[in-house]
C-alpha cells in the first residue's frame, strides 16, 4: 500500500500547509500569497519524491470543490484519468456493530501531475 502524506512546513514530502488563514492548515483560496507559494513549493518537493501517489484527495479537494463529493465524481467521470496511473482507491472496510450499518471508508491517493491539472479541469 502506497504511503500518503500530509502538508505542512516539517514534513518535506507532505501537501497540508502550515497557514493561519485556516484553522486546519489547508490552503485555501483565500491563502496568502507566502502561502500560496509555500504550497508550490511543496509540490515541487511532491514531485521529485519517490512516493508515486503522495497526495490524498482529502487535502486538496476544498481548493476547487464545494464538497469531497463532487471532487470525487470529477476523478471518476474524467476519462483523461486512470485508476492505477494517475489515482489508486484505498477501500477501508469500517467494523460494523450489531444492528448498525458501517461506513466505508475510501481515500484516493493522487499521482502530483494529476492532483495539478485535477485542480484546473473544472
Amino acid at each position: 500500500m502506497a504511503k500518503v502524506t500530509n502538508f505542512s512546513e516539517s514534513a518535506s514530502d507532505s501537501l497540508q500547509i502550515s497557514a493561519s488563514v485556516n484553522e486546519k492548515g489547508i490552503l485555501t483560496k483565500s491563502s496568502s500569497i507566502s502561502e500560496i507559494e509555500l504550497y508550490f513549493r511543496k509540490v515541487l518537493e511532491l514531485s521529485k519524491s519517490d512516493n508515486e501517489f503522495p497526495v490524498n484527495l482529502e487535502e486538496v479537494w476544498m481548493l476547487i470543490y464545494g464538497r469531497k463529493e463532487e471532487a470525487v465524481r470529477a476523478l471518476l467521470s474524467n476519462d483523461q484519468f486512470m485508476e492505477g496511473v494517475d489515482y489508486q482507491v484505498l477501500r477501508k472496510n469500517a467494523e460494523q456493530k450489531t444492528g448498525r450499518g458501517g461506513h466505508n471508508k475510501v481515500d484516493y491517493i493522487l499521482t502530483v501531475p494529476c492532483m495539478e491539472f485535477f485542480n484546473w479541469t473544472i
